[in-house]
């Protein structure tokens, strides 16, 4: 994988497709890391790790080659402070609605004087337990920051958002714009696609980094064309039941086919 910094990837290109991990298995993350994956999206909003569970998920990914973002659950400051103290190489908040609510995320995200971010950089993991010297000077340019657009309220507030300073990445969830739309489960249907359209297209403009997550109507190849820098395609329990629903649908056919010859 790139050894340069996961931002500074994104900002430079090419766009990055990453892969959900909502498991909480460290075998999981090392398994995709080793088979190729150079980045990783630790789902703590979804799925079940604690704080010490993804520390050692962050490790165990970083340790086999990947590049690791983690989602929190929530914008819970302690959350997030304590996640950015594993040393993640970026952080996706989720639900993030107005301008007020992105300055509370940058706040607690980010070392004074763009933020006030608690600063304990001789004991956690990211300053290398205090072997990195310039760890404070160097964090607040080195972690991608990305908020979620993925409400109604947020699309409409998108101008007052994006002029936040501090936020690397506006990152589109379309399944819940959809549900505050009324169209929960159709995230094709025109008028969530053009809400969609409507954030992207602002969010590039500004020259801000832009992620989201393909769609019925749109894979990952159409929507890296369309401009965005990171692109998260498939989940580890996903690729997992696709595997075993094959699996089974296999010996069926298999047991089938022999009973058939049996008879």
């Amino acid at each position: 994988m790139s050894t340069c910094k996961l931002i500074d990837r994104l900002r430079n290109g090419p766009a990055a497709l990453a892969l959900w991990h909502q498991s909480a298995s460290e075998l999981m993350v090392e398994l995709a890391a080793l088979s190729g994956f150079e980045t990783l999206v630790i789902d703590n909003e979804h799925g079940p790790a604690s704080i010490s569970e993804t520390l050692r998920l962050v490790r165990t990914a970083q340790g086999a080659g990947a590049q690791v973002i983690v989602r929190v659950n929530s914008h819970c400051r302690n959350e997030i402070s304590r996640t950015l103290d594993t040393s993640v190489d970026g952080l996706i908040v989720p639900m993030v609605n107005s301008a007020a609510e992105a300055r509370a995320v940058v706040e607690a995200c980010r070392y004074a004087p763009v933020g006030s971010r608690g600063v304990a950089a001789a004991v956690v993991r990211a300053s290398g337990y205090g072997t990195n010297a310039g760890y404070i000077e160097a964090a607040n340019r080195s972690v991608l920051l990305a908020v979620q657009i993925e409400s109604r309220e947020a699309v409409d507030n998108i101008d007052e958002i994006i002029c936040v300073p501090g936020i690397d990445m506006f990152f589109i969830g379309p399944s819940d714009l959809a549900s505050s739309m009324g169209y929960i489960g159709q995230l094709s249907a025109p008028p969530v696609v053009s809400k969609i359209e409507e954030a992207r297209v602002k969010i590039l403009s500004a020259g801000k980094l832009a992620g989201t997550v393909p769609r019925p109507d749109a894979n990952a190849e159409q929507l890296i064309r369309q401009g965005y820098h990171l692109v998260v395609d498939g989940s580890d329990i996903g690729l997992y039941r696709g595997a075993l629903q094959a699996k089974l649908a296999n010996n069926h056919k298999t047991l089938a086919s022999m009973a058939s010859q049996e008879a």
